[in-house]
């Protein structure tokens, strides 16, 4: 299947298209469901809730996981002028300790 017999060039570029809003809004995302996790638990406290949290837990810290690859690869945000923004370095190196380059253009 061509994606390109739905799509035209100029839609998938948009579809495509880098934000900085959207890397924001992804990472705030997964720390607010990892926190509801907590909070189901602390609220109800029964071994079903208990459940309930781990595994939203497990798959926001893996959707984390996958944004802090996204960040290591500059994926995060768009380049502009040729520089990148710093959210992606400095995102990574909040989760890495130690990126090269980290919040400075490379």
């Amino acid at each position: 299947m061509n994606v390109l017999q739905y799509l035209s060039h100029a839609e998938l570029r948009s579809l495509r298209a880098r934000s900085d809003a959207i890397g924001v809004s992804r990472i705030v995302a997964n720390y607010a469901l990892i926190a509801l996790g907590f909070g189901i638990f602390i609220v109800w406290p029964n071994p079903a809730t208990f459940l309930l949290g781990a595994m939203i837990q497990g798959g926001r810290i893996l959707g984390l996981a996958v944004l802090n690859h996204d960040a290591a690869h500059m994926g995060l945000q768009p380049v502009v002028g040729g520089v990148h923004f710093r959210l992606s370095c400095c995102y990574a190196y909040s989760c890495n300790g130690r990126a090269r380059g980290c919040c400075s253009p490379p």
